[in-house]
Order: structure tokens, then C-alpha cells, then sequence
């Protein structure tokens, strides 16, 4: 390597070095490990759990009817636009527990990680854990998959 370029080189990593630890990574606004972020949670609004609650509602009546496509149309917009409520992680149990019905194994199992994912702490995930352990043992059993759809 050429004198010339190292120099100016070592010149900014001294730089860089001496500088204010707190602000020596600082490079672009970008922070190391989270930087000045605020340990804040968010949560959903009266309005919005009611409003949610008032969808899973609809979407429970159109299920217990037996209007499958019709509740799954109401409950995938409520785990979409209602996420922080109390009647997401519901609907989206409702959404696996639909598509299992209908024989969509690999939509359910998906919908079914969604929940794992998004609502760690649900009230349903141990049945959601148990459901997803049913629908691979049905294919490690022998189950046939879709492959071109």
C-alpha cells in the first residue's frame, strides 16, 4: 500500500478515534445498538379497541354462519390495521383456524407463524404452537402438497 494513502487513512481513523465516544460512531445519524431511542411501547387507543373489538365481532357472527370467505375478509383487516388491540391476535387465530377448514394447510401454518411472531405473548399460543405441530405432522405423515398450486 502507498505511503500516500495511508496516511490521510490512519489521519481520519485517528480523528475518529479521539472523538467523543457517545458521538464517535455517529456516522450519518446511524447509532449502534439503538441509539438515543426511546424504550417506549406502543398501545392502541379506546377507540381503536373498540372499533376492533366490534369487527371481531361481525367476523365471529359470519364464521358461526358458515361464511368463511366473508369473516376471513373481516378478520385480516383487523390484524392489518388494528395490530396494537386486543382482537389481532383473536382474528388471527380465527384466520388459521378458517384456512384449516377450507384445506389451506400451508396458509394456516403461515398465518399461524404470523401469530408466534406478532403476538409472542397471546393468550392462544399454546394452542397455535399445538395446531402448527398438528398440520406438520399431517405432512410428515404423508399428506400430499400442492406443488405448481
Amino acid at each position: 500500500m502507498r505511503k500516500s494513502a495511508l496516511i490521510p487513512g490512519l489521519s481520519v481513523a485517528a480523528l475518529l478515534a479521539v472523538a467523543s465516544p457517545a458521538g464517535a460512531l455517529d456516522i450519518f445519524g446511524w447509532k449502534p445498538f439503538g441509539g438515543d431511542k426511546k424504550n417506549e411501547t406502543k398501545t392502541a387507543t379506546s377507540e381503536e379497541e373498540a372499533a376492533a373489538a366490534a369487527e371481531l365481532r361481525k367476523g365471529e357472527a359470519l364464521e358461526s354462519s358458515g361464511n368463511l370467505s366473508g369473516a376471513l375478509k373481516v378478520f385480516r383487516p383487523i390484524v392489518k390495521n388494528y395490530d396494537l388491540t386486543a382482537a389481532a391476535p383473536k382474528a388471527l387465530l380465527h384466520v388459521g383456524h378458517i384456512l384449516e377448514r377450507q384445506g389451506d394447510y400451508n396458509g394456516a401454518f403461515k398465518a399461524y407463524a404470523e401469530y408466534t411472531t406478532k403476538f409472542p405473548k397471546g393468550t392462544d399460543f399454546d394452542q397455535v404452537i399445538q395446531s402448527q405441530y398438528n398440520i406438520a405432522s399431517m405432512y410428515l405423515g404423508g399428506k400430499k402438497t400442492k406443488v405448481l398450486g
